[in-house]
């Protein structure tokens, strides 16, 4: 059974045994993590959404594969970005960085370009990490 939070972003969960009430907890806790390289924090707290099939929830599936990117979890960066229906630029930036950043250019290459075809981002300043 897929647990789920409510569209409203100030309701709580529908299901019991998910240990955050609110997108905005869950969001706050993202950037949170990022900002203070929480690592193991912010590895559970994906690893918690992933359980409970969240980790490609639309008002913060963007922010997780950020999240782990910046944090050095580039497998799961990857692994969610590709589930996600609709990617935002930010998700492109920080996985195509966290290629760099882990010594896989070729990965971000292919990364950039794909961004180009599938979502209409121009990618410009992007393209500043590959001169």
């Amino acid at each position: 059974m897929k647990f789920g939070l409510s569209p409203s972003s100030s309701c709580c969960l529908q299901e019991e045994g998910f240990p955050y009430h609110s997108i905005e907890e869950v969001s706050h806790l993202l950037k949170r993590f990022t900002k203070d390289r929480a690592c193991d924090q912010g590895h559970q707290l994906y690893e918690s959404l992933k359980k409970h099939h969240l980790e490609t929830h639309p008002s913060f599936g963007n922010d997780i594969v950020s999240m782990l990117a910046e944090l050095g979890f580039i497998h799961d960066a990857h692994h969610v970005f590709h589930k996600l229906d609709h990617k935002n630029e930010k998700s492109w930036h920080s996985l195509i960085m966290g290629y760099i950043e882990t010594d896989k250019p070729h990965h971000a290459l292919s990364l950039y370009r794909e961004m180009g075809k599938n979502d209409g981002y121009s990618g410009g300043h992007i393209f500043l990490p590959f001169l």
